[in-house]
This record gives C-alpha cells, structure tokens and sequence, in this order.
C-alpha cells in the first residue's frame, strides 16, 4: 500500500487502514494503463490483506531481536503450525500457517529488504510483523468497509496465549533445567509438576519431539506438556542460543500485546 502511493516500487514504509480507499483508486488507474478502457469508476474489492507492523530493537546488535526471532520459532501456535526458515544457523523468518497457508509472519525486515547487507541495519534490528486474511467471493469486502472494520480483531487468536507471560524466558536444555529448579526452591512451582516438565525436556531436548508423540497415538500428552509450558512463560530453544548460551528474558508478551493493540478497534472516518 506504501508502495503505491508512493509510486515506488522499492518504498519499504507502511501505509495506515485509512489509505485503503486511495490505493483502491490508485491500482485501478495504474490497470487501467494495460486495458483499452478504464477501470476507475468500476467497483472495487479486497481479496487478500496483510496487517503489518514494524518492530525496532534498539541496538539491535545485541541480539534481542534475532533472541525474539528465535523465541517465536520455537512456542507452539496451535492451531497453526509453525515454519521456520533458517540460514546460517540464523532465523531469518517465522511462519504460522494451516494446509491451506500462511496466517502470519514475523522476519527481518532489515535483512529482507537489503539493509542489512549494505550496513544500514544490524540483524534482528528491525521486524516485521504480518497477520494475513484472504476473503472468497461474495465475502471480499469494499476497501471504504474494510477501511472502517475493527482490524484490530485480526490478530486475536494468532499469539495471544503468549500476552499472559509479561516476559518469558528463552534457554537451552540445562538453562530450562536450572529455571525449573530454582522455581521449587523459591516454592514457585511444585516439586511434582516440575519433576513432569523435567522428564519432557529431557526427552524433548534429545529429539522426542511432537512427531514421536503422534506416532504413539498420544499427541494430548505432547499438547498438555506444551501448554504447561506455555503458561509457566517458559521456552526451550532446541538449537541453542549460538553464541549466547544463558537464559535469555524477553518481553514477548508486552511485545505481541503492543502490537495487537496497535490496531484500533475501529478506523474512525
């Protein structure tokens, strides 16, 4: 949308719900330029829209944006499945999909669209965050009644389940270990459940992942152990943090909880 109002190809910004009207009439005259006959007056609608939001680390050369990429890569979504695509022991892209695609995504803007590579932007420095929703036939919208409709429900059900965790924490297989323990020590957490959680990791650590569970016929199990986790704020990063080996907090909850509400309930005219 940025892209067409600045009649640029390359513009990498952001366009607000209220340029949908104007974009509508600009694609219309920018086809119209390929047709014998124009197609401004003709009415249009959205097949597909992708909310976006840009989120920029601060000294993004400290790794917490790349941390948060990784972070996001490893919680489960259900129902979504979750994709990550990895290059050179780096997330570059996280992807929560169902069979029949993409329902949103978190990547590197900056290494994306070539700042990275050119030194005006550090790995993980700068995210983008895109929850997308297509519409069929008679349910495609008017770019006016889209524009008004409360965007802001689009992203609920995505990573909500992550908002009640403030901040969660992000380590390896000894990390996680260590956090279970001391949370029984400080009597923050049961002695039965961590010794539960403590039989997962191990097993989960050394690759009986979900795949096994399903194979057993008891994929509830893998579903519940997850969901503990979840709600502990816990995360285990099965590739290890690189470099960084301690457990790392992050902000995620406040994180997806700004961004949700970053779209207002509705676009007022």
């Amino acid at each position: 949308m940025a892209a067409l109002h600045a009649g640029n190809v390359k513009a990498l910004g952001l366009a607000p719900p209220s340029k949908l009207v104007s974009g509508s009439y600009i694609a219309a005259l920018e086809i119209s330029t390929l047709l014998p006959e124009t197609l401004f007056f003709q009415p249009s609608f959205v097949r597909r829209i992708d909310l976006a939001a840009d989120v920029h680390f601060k000294g993004g050369g400290d790794g917490q944006g790349l941390r948060c990429l990784r972070a996001l890569a490893s919680i489960e979504c259900p129902p979504l499945k979750t994709d990550a695509r990895i290059k050179n022991g780096r997330v570059e892209t996280v992807s929560y999909q169902t069979a029949k695609g993409i329902k949103m995504r978190i990547y590197d803007k900056g290494l994306e669209s070539g700042r990275v590579k050119s030194g005006e932007a550090a790995p993980g420095e700068w995210l983008r965050v895109e929850t997308q929703q297509r519409y069929i036939g008679s349910k495609q919208p008017a770019p006016a009644d889209l524009a008004q409709a409360e965007l802001g429900k689009m992203w609920e059900g995505r990573l909500r389940g992550w908002e009640a965790s403030e901040n969660v924490l992000v380590g390896d297989l000894g990390g996680m270990e260590r956090v279970l323990v001391e949370r029984v020590q400080e009597g923050r957490l049961s002695a039965q459940k961590a010794e539960r959680l403590l039989g997962h990791l191990q097993l989960r650590g050394r690759g009986i992942g979900k795949e096994w569970w399903n194979a057993q016929g008891q994929p509830h199990l893998w579903g519940r152990r997850s969901k503990e986790l979840r709600d502990l704020g816990l995360i285990l990063d099965e590739d290890g943090l690189g470099t960084q080996k301690e457990v790392a907090e992050l902000p995620l909850g406040q994180l997806l909880a700004s961004l949700r509400r970053a779209w207002p309930s509705s676009t007022p005219e």
